[in-house]
C-alpha cells in the first residue's frame, strides 16, 4: 500500500511540474490600430503583419505591408521571435489556428486581428 502511495504521488509530481509550458495569451488588436501600423510601419519595427490567407487569396487584396504566409506553411516562418506579430485572414479561423501554432513555435507577442472581411480599409492588389 505504501509503494501505491508513493508512486501516485511521484505520478502527480511528474504531471504538474512538467506542465510548466506557458499557455496562449493571444491578444486582439483592433483594425484601426492595425491600419495605423500598416500605414506607418516604419514608425513600428518590432511589428509584423501577417496574412496567413492562401497566396491566390492575398492577391486578390492585402493589407498594406503585410507579408503572406500561407497557414500550411506557418511552421516554416522567418520572423525574429522577438517580434510582435499581428495574423490575419479572411474570417478569423485560420488567424487563429496560426497564433496557436506560432505559440508552439515559441513566439511570444500575438495578435489576432481576426478576417479581413470587416476591413474597412483599402487593400493593396498584386
Amino acid at each position: 500500500m505504501k509503494k501505491l502511495v508513493i508512486l501516485l504521488v511521484l505520478g502527480l509530481v511528474l504531471v504538474t511540474g512538467c506542465s510548466k509550458k506557458e499557455s496562449l495569451r493571444l491578444e486582439s488588436i483592433s483594425m484601426k490600430q492595425v491600419h495605423d501600423i500598416s500605414e506607418n510601419i516604419e514608425e513600428y519595427p518590432d511589428y509584423v503583419i501577417v496574412d496567413v490567407r492562401s497566396v491566390e487569396e492575398y492577391r486578390s487584396g492585402h493589407i498594406k505591408n503585410a507579408v503572406n504566409v500561407p497557414l500550411p506553411n506557418i511552421k516554416e516562418i522567418d520572423i525574429p521571435k522577438d517580434k510582435k506579430i499581428i495574423v490575419y485572414c479572411r474570417s478569423g479561423s485560420r488567424s487563429l489556428t496560426s497564433a496557436g501554432e506560432l505559440h508552439k513555435l515559441g513566439y511570444k507577442y500575438i495578435y489576432n486581428m481576426g478576417g479581413i472581411l470587416d476591413w474597412e480599409y483599402e487593400l493593396v492588389k498584386e
